[in-house]
């Protein structure tokens, strides 16, 4: 089984896991609850939501990102923390131990069963409409498992719509981090690690991340900056109903995805106490809303939070 020059520089791009960073499905269901303290309190700032954690006389900031927007992020206020920090943690990066092609191979591609037999009737219509939307051929992600087409398409989606990764929180920050020679951590070490994670997903994780990109991309460009619009402007509260939503709808991959995944930044945030200087941590906006989330699993940890 081959893979082509475009599939392989689709891995490399952090979009494998921020397919997690947008779902449209169900707009206007009711929060039945989820929106925490913190989050009422980011209601009506007015500004980026951004948290001060504090625990033990050690300080953390946190902030959630959105996915690509027609316009680049730019938040001076956040910005200036960079020179202060001691280190920016980010999800991912752009370190490979091994060829991405031999981990796509590995992990991304099964020679027994293509895409369409993954997939339901409805589910691959909904692939065909996502594809053309994103411009992108269907025979590219024919031979792939769900979630590398999903990364596939959405990546092909933003280059589409003119969505410039290069414009998001996280690139910005990461580039004045580099001017004040700050260094930079991750949840996942390497693009193998993110790989690996991916690959790794049962078979219902593995359809239930393609479904839920899938609504990201068909929900449309509208939509979802009606969500990143409301969140640069302290509004947590569609973000937390498209988390809900996908917890009904995607209950495996949210398991894997948001609740196992939030829980694992704990001893991260344990290890930063033992830093002089504060950290930033940039997570998916989607981490920072709902029972489950980052914030909530710190709390519960004993972190002290409030709106920086």
């Amino acid at each position: 089984m081959q893979i082509t020059k475009n599939q392989q520089n689709a891995l490399s791009r952090r979009q494998v896991l921020k397919a997690m960073a947008a779902f449209s499905a169900a707009a206007g269901f009711e929060l039945s609850g989820l929106v925490s303290a913190a989050e009422k309190e980011a209601i009506g700032t007015k500004s980026w939501p951004l948290w001060k954690v504090e625990k033990a006389g050690h300080t953390v900031y946190l902030m959630g990102q959105t996915p690509p927007r027609a316009t680049a992020w730019s938040d001076t206020r956040i910005e200036s923390l960079v020179k202060i920090c001691g280190t920016i943690w980010t999800e991912t990066n752009r370190i490979h131990r091994q060829n991405p092609k031999a981990l796509a191979l590995k992990y991304g591609l099964d020679p027994k069963k293509p895409l369409s037999e993954w997939l339901s009737a409805a589910d691959l219509t909904r692939v065909k409409q996502a594809a053309e939307l994103a411009k992108l051929p269907l025979e590219m992600i024919a031979p792939l498992r769900p979630w590398l087409a999903a990364s596939m398409i959405e990546s092909a989606y933003f280059q589409a719509m003119k969505l410039d990764e290069q414009g998001t929180a996280e690139s910005v920050l990461l580039r004045s981090a580099q001017i004040a020679k700050v260094p930079q951590a991750s949840e996942f070490e390497t693009q193998d690690d993110v790989l690996q994670f991916m690959g790794e997903m049962s078979a219902q994780e593995d359809v239930q991340f393609l479904q839920y990109t899938l609504n990201h991309i068909l929900a449309g460009t509208i939509e979802n900056e009606r969500v990143y619009s409301a969140w640069a402007h302290g509004d947590t509260t569609p973000a937390a109903e498209f988390v809900d939503a996908m917890k009904r709808s995607q209950p495996d991959l949210y398991a894997k995805h948001v609740v196992g995944r939030n829980r694992n930044w704990l001893p991260r945030f344990a290890a930063m106490q033992k830093q002089t200087a504060p950290s930033l941590v940039i997570v998916g906006l989607y981490h920072m809303v709902g029972p489950d989330s980052l914030v909530e699993q710190l709390k519960a940890d004993g972190w002290r939070l409030q709106l920086a």
